[in-house]
């Protein structure tokens, strides 16, 4: 199981961004989320980079495999994925 807090308390922002995004289909503000991927989201891939590369490896690879299960479909997906199983 996953540490419940894997994302330092400084990034939960994203985590309440993901809930908005996910769940507040008419209160979202569109310029304000395409201002947010085109300001933050490469400064953050780092930080998600970091995360993933901090797992043990066998959970990290069992992880990523059951995604890329859930996300056959989407070859993208799968392509990011393995790579991140490879890194």
């Amino acid at each position: 199981m996953l540490n419940e807090n894997i994302l330092k308390n400084e990034y939960r922002v994203v985590v309440d961004f993901r809930n908005v995004i996910i769940h507040e289909y008419f209160g979202i503000d569109n310029v304000e989320v395409w201002g947010i991927i085109q300001n933050n989201l490469k400064s953050f891939h780092k930080v998600v980079l970091d995360i993933i590369d901090s797992i043990e490896k066998d959970l990290k690879t069992e992880l990523i495999d059951a995604f890329i299960e859930d996300n056959h479909y989407l070859d993208f997906v799968v392509k990011e994925l393995s790579l991140l199983r490879n890194r």
